[in-house]
This record gives C-alpha cells, sequence and structure tokens, in this order.
C-alpha cells in the first residue's frame, strides 16, 4: 500500500488496522455507522455512500488508537451493504488495484462496473460471475 498510493513513512497509512461491517440496508449502514462513532474520540468519518467516490460505495471511520506500547495505531472501520461489499470484492483487484491502467481509466472503469453490478443487484441478478465482465473491460482498455 505504501507503494499503491506512494507514501513515503507507514504512519501515513490510515488503516493499519482493518475492520469491515456489513449489513443489509443503507439505512442499517446509517444506524451502525452512529452507534459506533466513540464519544470523545478523533474520528475522521468519510461517507461514500452520499456521493460514491468512483461508483464505490461505504462509511469508513478512521481511529487513532494509543496503547501503551504505541501511540497512534491507525484504524479504519468500513460500514456497508452486503452487496456494497460483493462489488468491491469483484472490482477492487481487477480494476481499483490494477497499476497497468493510468488512474484516470481505473476511476472510469470502477464507476462503469459499479454502476452495472448494482443495476444488476436491483434487478435481483447474481453479481458473482460478472468477474468474467470486468476481465474483458480491462482488456479491451489495454
Amino acid at each position: 500500500k505504501l507503494q499503491f498510493r506512494e507514501y513515503k513513512k507507514a504512519d501515513e497509512l490510515r488503516d493499519l488496522i482493518g475492520i469491515m461491517i456489513t449489513t443489509d440496508t443503507e439505512e442499517e449502514v446509517y444506524n451502525i455507522t452512529k452507534k459506533i462513532i466513540f464519544k470523545n474520540s478523533d474520528c475522521i468519518i468519510k461517507d461514500y455512500i452520499q456521493p460514491p467516490k468512483n461508483g464505490y460505495k461505504s462509511i469508513h471511520l478512521n481511529y487513532s488508537l494509543k496503547t501503551e506500547e504505541m501511540n497512534d495505531i491507525p484504524v479504519e472501520i468500513q460500514i456497508k451493504t452486503e452487496n456494497m461489499r460483493k462489488a468491491q470484492d469483484l472490482i477492487h483487484d481487477k480494476i481499483y488495484k490494477n497499476l497497468n491502467l493510468p488512474l484516470n481509466i481505473r476511476n472510469l472503469l470502477s464507476t462503469i462496473m459499479f454502476k452495472y453490478i448494482e443495476y444488476k443487484q436491483s434487478l435481483g441478478e447474481t453479481v458473482s460471475n460478472d468477474d468474467e465482465y470486468i476481465y474483458r473491460l480491462n482488456e479491451y482498455i489495454k
């Protein structure tokens, strides 16, 4: 991740520890978010549902934990629906992390594929087989 994001030091990472919570609806995502924001803590809240980031949807809560051994351990909690997680799983490695494609192309492909997957999910269709479609999109762009 240091190389991918071109960070200079590990302390620039905001998610040394990561937790993902999935639920069924966007309403539940927001309800869970409200319940786990710790009082008297420095929490950075990133809402990628309204609006989505290149089609990606999720709530990210970023904390900095302090222990007796270490200060400022970056923790990220992602809260999303199960459909959001499935879409992310399909796109993450083949598009988002595909460093052979320029960033603007990755962003465009991500937006298109998230919209396509969201549309299929709204029809009640499975998205588990759409992996082949993502692969063909990547090959076409090359």
